[in-house]
């Protein structure tokens, strides 16, 4: 869930998403 928040954000912050997925 906080990976599809994140990922509105930049890329990096994306990496860190799906790491905590």
């Amino acid at each position: 869930l906080v990976g599809r928040v994140v990922s509105s954000g930049s890329k990096q912050s994306r990496a860190l998403a799906l790491d905590r997925t």
